[in-house]
């Protein structure tokens, strides 16, 4: 009845690099534009204070990665695979790695309710859990939190295992200071 004559795509080797630069090509000029407008935006306007805006910045550098890893990947694999029984096997791979990574996952959680909820941003001090030894925050991401100690050594906790938070930039201090008059 209907006689569609659609094509078979075969591939060379030029047009398979061609298919894969195109799309982390266009991937990448738009996650450089998103990552621009907002670096603009963040310039012109004070509507979020400076270390959150940091931190909203790298976080979307380090997720922009990811995306642009993920859009590599399936534009090497597309041309191999059919994408529709690659996802349906990603399900169910998905759902045995989910029982398997549940600290991954939580850590994920965690790290978004660190980022939005501003317990602590980068460049503030912090002692977390209360240990003793605390440090500046260098990096807050999804799944870790890198801090440099005061001894100048870097330590990167997973979200996860962060469960009390003391943040010595959130409220105002006071000192107390003894002064002899003689």
């Amino acid at each position: 009845m209907w006689d569609w004559n659609i094509p078979t795509i075969t591939w060379t080797w030029q047009g398979y690099i061609f298919h894969i630069v195109k799309h982390v090509g266009i991937a990448w000029v738009i996650l450089f534009s998103i990552r621009w407008i907002v670096r603009q935006w963040f310039e012109k306007t004070n509507w979020i204070e400076e270390k959150k805006e940091k931190t909203i910045e790298s976080v979307l550098a380090n997720t922009g990665n990811y995306v642009l890893l993920f859009i590599f990947l399936y534009s090497i694999l597309s041309p191999f695979v059919d994408m529709k029984q690659l996802l349906v096997a990603g399900g169910v791979f998905g759902i045995i790695i989910g029982f398997g990574a549940q600290s991954l996952i939580r850590d994920w959680l965690y790290g978004f309710f660190f980022l939005f909820e501003g317990q602590f941003k980068k460049g503030d001090v912090v002692f977390i859990n209360q240990d003793p030894e605390g440090g500046v925050v260098e990096e807050i991401g999804f799944r870790a939190v890198k801090i440099r100690l005061f001894n100048g050594k870097v330590v990167t906790i997973s979200n996860g295992e962060i469960k009390k938070i003391t943040n010595a930039n959130m409220q105002s201090r006071r000192v107390l200071e003894g002064v002899v008059l003689s």
